[in-house]
């Protein structure tokens, strides 16, 4: 019985699809061979300072990086290291879902990878600083993943940078009307530099 619809793959289309699938298996690969670089790389992007609590070296020195792009600090601005906003959104992640901390932590990943998705040879922490800069605004553009990932780093950047009151006459905030109220196991750069 002829139904009138054609097969999904024909005998041809069913090779094609398994050599683009070998292929791709071949360049996954290649990817998670050239994505694995010496944790001591990783440490030195992200910096001196104790171990990460959710993060992994390389997750926080990605992190680091894009957050370093993303503020573009001026001359006049504290610079993202200066006010430890990826060790402070490490040590925010210690009090979220594992949902979430799963999440961040692929889509670090995925960052440090994406560059060698579209035809480097380097991963995004080996980049310079203008392409990374472009990695990142191509991913404001694409489609959902890329935009939802760029949206979440930026949000988490932004917010951790700009809580730091050294980063608000950046931005004409004169400071809150209301005297912080501090606690031990909050992420401030105070508690940080005590662990």
């Amino acid at each position: 019985m002829d139904t009138g619809r054609k097969p999904l793959f024909s005998r041809r289309g069913f090779l094609g699809a398994g050599a683009a699938g070998g292929l791709m298996a071949v360049t996954a690969s290649a990817l998670a061979m050239k994505a694995t670089r010496p944790e001591q790389d990783y440490r030195a992007i992200a910096g001196d300072g104790a171990a990460p609590e959710v993060l992994s070296w390389a997750e926080l020195a990605v992190l680091t990086v894009a957050a370093e792009v993303i503020v573009a600090p001026t001359p006049d601005m504290p610079g993202v290291r200066e006010t430890m906003t990826a060790r402070r959104i490490d040590r925010e992640l210690v009090f979220a879902e594992a949902k979430l901390q799963s999440d961040l932590k692929a889509s670090l990943s995925f960052l440090e990878v994406k560059p060698l998705l579209s035809g480097s040879l380097s991963l995004f922490t080996e980049l310079d600083a203008a392409r990374q800069r472009d990695v990142l605004m191509s991913m404001r553009e694409k489609p959902v993943l890329d935009r939802e990932i760029y949206a979440a780093l930026k949000f988490f950047t932004g917010f951790f940078y700009y809580t730091d009151d050294r980063a608000w006459p950046s931005i004409g905030y004169g400071g809150p009307s209301v005297p912080a109220k501090k606690f031990e196991a909050g992420n401030t750069i105070a508690n940080l530099k005590m662990t």
